[in-house]
């Protein structure tokens, strides 16, 4: 869904060709998705949104994992091809997709780092207005 704005744009010529492996999938997808399932994929992202909203709005703070594994190698994700990549980046990243589609104000925090020195972390999510208490949260967790 979040690729349909991308037949809005009006590439000047020549500049189509020069998009990577990824922003071309992502057009093309975006082309060829159907009005009636854009529709259908925005409604339930509306749904999503005002339910996670709700439920989180019950809480000061929510805390989440910020990835869902450890960092990969540099290059692993484009190793996979755009279909690949794009899989990957879905997979290990979960948790801050879903928040950016709600609207919440969030931040992440490094809480540990891995035997190879790699930083691990958590993210916060709040209520609408909260970003001054999540950056205070946020603070108190994070190691030096």
């Amino acid at each position: 869904m979040w690729t349909a704005a991308l037949t809005r744009i009006r590439f000047a010529p020549g500049a189509e060709a020069r998009l990577g492996a990824l922003a071309s999938m992502f057009l093309d997808r975006a082309r060829s998705t159907p009005p009636e399932q854009l529709a259908a994929a925005v409604a339930a992202l509306h749904e999503f949104a005002d339910s996670a909203a709700r439920q989180w709005g019950e809480y000061d703070a929510v805390l989440t994992p910020a990835l869902a594994g450890v960092p990969p190698r540099v290059g692993a994700f484009r190793a996979l091809g755009p279909e690949g990549d794009y899989r990957l980046q879905c997979e290990w990243a979960p948790q801050t997709s879903m928040v950016n589609v709600v609207g919440a104000p969030a931040v992440t925090a490094p809480v540990l780092r891995t035997d190879a020195g790699l930083p691990m972390g958590v993210q916060l999510i709040g209520r609408p207005g909260s970003e001054a208490m999540l950056l205070q949260l946020a603070e108190q967790l994070m190691v030096g």
